[in-house]
């Protein structure tokens, strides 16, 4: 079937393609990208983190899957665990804490989530969309730049397990000089587990007993039975929000519902591809502080990813995965990086197990789909915080700006909370205006001179009454790809 697919790594994006040539829908199409991420941006997605899908089927009402994890805990004596400590990582302007060990994982529900959407949604056996990531898996695939640099990054958190490493990297990993662009990363056991999974569309006992043993008490972490029993996908209603002349329809979360409140801030601004971009600088960044002031102390940092799909059909999904950073360790014999959720201070803002077990985690992930008379876009994106300032972003350059995908997309972007603003200074018409304009408003200013990867990746794929195209963000290492068949 011919399809459209925008994501963060160009095998990612092969992953998409082949389901689409072998009869995909979208869905389908998304689950394979996904299943291939874990492999190729092994530190941005993980069959042990979590995320959530928006899917919008031509025929039918927009729905949530939501299979973000839940705070751990659930029937034991005390929360938390032992092994639970910092580690600062360098991000050369800044160094940032997180905190990583057993304790900080949450048990994951992603691999039920993808076989739930599969057998009520799909159209393909999962045999068949596990195929390219169990390839990648064995034969290997170049890391890249972009991966590269999340792996120097991230060093100190995945070198805690040295068996991570070498499934990863085999014997090609060399410890005095790290990880390069063009080095092939691998996960033999990860396609094991895909096949065995496939196979029944069920975890077998082996993945729990796995999962104790990295992540229980007796290793040092927070997870109990009954925390396994209780990590399951849910779908939900989409938060439902009317925007020009159409719907705009986000998580009935913290972070879809930020974007819904920024989006019609910005209705307010007078439409058309002509205007003051001072005040469209200004009412971006305004829009952004309501939506920080509303959310509750959600401020999550952790890595993530973002795939969007469509077919010629005129279906949808857009499908955003994060793993936090990882909590050190690799799930013994499946390939799988577990998640430190419950290290990510912005997770947890009244302190690190203050969550009661099994109530669900906040997230500013924001997958989303805008659909009207004359086009449908799905879009998301990486980017922690500032994810609902990029998507917001391309959001009103499409709805109020008439801008195309990709116009949209590469805009300059603004990000603020409280009295502080980082923008991107290039790429406007009225780079003066715009930059005079945020000084009188804002006391810190933190200007970028091009476009940034701290501003987040928006992937995104938009069908209306011409076709369909698909677009992926630069900031990001965004790909996006076509099946012709």
């Amino acid at each position: 079937m011919p399809g459209w697919v925008a994501a963060g790594n160009p095998y990612t994006a092969e992953a998409a393609v082949a389901a689409f040539d072998a009869g995909a829908s979208a869905l389908d199409a998304a689950l394979a990208a996904a299943l291939a991420a874990f492999v190729t941006e092994p530190l941005l997605a993980s069959a042990g983190g979590g995320g959530l899908l928006v899917h919008a089927p031509v025929d039918g009402p927009i729905r949530c899957l939501d299979f973000f994890p839940r705070a751990p805990g659930v029937g034991a004596s005390r929360r938390g665990g032992s092994d639970f400590e910092a580690i600062d990582v360098d991000f050369g302007p800044v160094t940032q804490r997180f905190f990583v060990g057993r304790a900080s994982a949450c048990a994951p529900c992603v691999l039920p989530a993808f076989a739930m959407a599969n057998r009520e949604r799909g159209r393909l056996p999962l045999s068949t969309l596990i195929a390219p990531a169990t390839r990648f898996a064995r034969e290997g695939v170049p890391l890249g730049t972009s991966g590269a640099e999340v792996f120097a990054l991230l060093r100190p958190i995945v070198e805690k397990d040295p068996q991570a490493l070498r499934n990863l990297f085999g014997d090609d990993f060399d410890a005095a000089t790290g990880v390069h662009a063009d080095q092939r990363i691998y996960n033999p056991d990860f396609a094991d587990l895909l096949e065995r999974w496939a196979a029944s569309g069920e975890l077998d006992a082996a993945w729990f007993s796995a999962l104790l043993a990295c992540a229980g008490p007796d290793a040092g972490g927070s997870l109990t039975p009954a925390d396994l029993e209780a990590a399951r996908p849910d779908w939900r209603d989409t938060h439902a929000s009317p925007l020009g002349d159409g719907v705009l329809a986000t998580p009935p979360l913290a972070g879809g519902r930020a974007v819904a409140t920024m989006c019609a801030q910005m209705a307010g601004l007078p439409p058309g591809e002509v205007y003051d971009e001072g005040e469209l600088a200004s009412a971006l960044a305004h829009a952004g502080v309501h939506a920080d002031r509303e959310r509750l102390g959600a401020r999550p940092r952790g890595s993530t990813t973002h795939i969007s799909t469509a077919d010629d059909e005129g279906n949808c999904v857009a499908l955003t995965l994060s793993n936090g950073e990882g909590c050190g360790y690799m799930v013994p014999g499946t390939g799988v990086l577990l998640n430190n959720f419950m290290g990510e201070e912005d997770l947890n803002p009244h302190g690190h197990f203050a969550h009661t077990p099994g109530d669900r985690l906040p997230t500013m992930m924001s997958p989303c789909v805008f659909r009207s008379p004359e086009t449908t876009v799905a879009l998301g994106s990486g980017g922690a915080n500032r994810i609902r300032s990029a998507v917001t972003r391309v959001i009103d350059a499409i709805v109020h700006r008439g801008a195309s995908l990709s116009e949209a997309i590469l805009a300059p972007r603004v990000h603020a909370e409280g009295e502080r603003v980082w923008y991107e200074a290039s790429g406007w018409a009225q780079p003066r205006r715009v930059a005079a304009r945020l000084a009188e408003q804002f006391p810190t200013r933190d200007a970028f001179d091009a476009r940034a990867f701290f501003f987040g990746g928006v992937h995104a794929v938009r069908t209306h009454v011409e076709g369909a195209e698909a677009f992926g963000d630069p900031r990001r290492a965004g790909t996006a790809a076509r099946s012709e068949n």
